[in-house]
């Protein structure tokens, strides 16, 4: 119905967020660390 097939569905489904995602994640949040910490 929306154009992908179940195993790709159930494939994200297990995993919905990719590694790059979770890396950038991780990256912003120590920048934004560092930034607060030197903003006082």
């Amino acid at each position: 119905m929306l154009g992908f097939s179940k195993q790709a569905f159930y494939k994200w489904r297990k995993s919905p967020v990719t590694d790059r995602e979770w890396s950038d994640a991780h990256l912003i949040n120590a920048a934004l660390d560092v930034f607060a910490s030197r903003a006082t």
